[in-house]
């Protein structure tokens, strides 16, 4: 198995078209030498959200599902971001009308999003979320667990995250390797990436594969990922909108 470097080197030398990397496609780089089951390569796609202080809630929300499921709904979302000529879903964006939602009124934005999720709900996987109360993590938690997370909740959420990852595979996958694809953010991904080989290091935590990092316009369920972490936090900050 790659190291999360060697692979990623391996990845990201595909050079995806400016419309996207078809799931089929990204799915062989990253499963095809990872799993005694290539058929059933299973994908998690994750994001963050809250990672200022003055939020309320760090977090990290996404899905793990079999290649063959995300890619049941690729066609259907491209076309439905052509016909409005959106380059990627964005939930945040999409809910306040900013940057290239802003030409679309309201309505048309609501209805981009229960469409969305309507395609969402059709994957056959396993919504994944990880939060930590920003509050909480001032007020409760020791220093010296901050420390070991950078003094950072997003850290904490994502250790979380991958423990949790890695119990679903031992009780519904056999164990076997889930790949891992965060969205990329500069200021996060060496941190991610360090912690994730901390884990396997540690011989602890199985059917966690390869991680790797990248851009949502270019993938599908990484859109899926962003729309189900806002979903996610939503209800935790806002119940009585659920």
């Amino acid at each position: 198995c790659f190291t999360w470097r060697t692979q990623r080197e391996a990845v990201m030398s595909n050079r995806p078209s400016p419309r996207g990397w078809s799931i089929e496609e990204f799915a062989a780089s990253v499963c095809g030498g990872q799993s005694k089951h290539k058929a059933v390569a299973v994908i998690g796609y994750f994001d963050e959200s809250g990672t200022s202080s003055n939020q309320k809630i760090a977090m990290y929300g996404g899905m793990v599902a079999k290649a063959s499921e995300w890619a049941t709904i690729e066609d259907e979302w491209r076309a439905k971001l052509a016909e409005y000529d959106l380059s990627e879903y964005h939930a945040s964006l999409c809910e306040n009308g900013w940057k290239e939602f802003s030409k679309l009124r309201k309505p048309i934005r609501e209805s981009l999003t229960n469409y969305f999720s309507t395609l969402v709900s059709r994957v056959r996987g396993h919504a994944i979320g990880s939060s930590v109360s920003h509050k909480a993590w001032q007020d409760l938690v020791p220093e010296k667990i901050k420390a070991n997370y950078g003094g950072d909740p997003l850290y904490f959420a994502a250790a979380n995250l991958m423990q949790r990852i890695s119990v679903w595979s031992v009780e519904h996958n056999d164990g076997e390797p889930v790949a891992l694809m965060f969205a990329t953010h500069t200021k996060h991904d060496a941190r991610l990436a360090q912690l994730h080989a901390d884990f396997l290091d540690s011989k602890q935590w199985p059917g966690l594969g390869t991680i790797l990092f990248g851009e949502p316009k270019l993938l599908v369920p990484m859109q899926t990922a962003d729309l189900i972490c806002y979903e996610l936090k939503r209800q935790l900050t806002h119940p009585d909108e659920s």
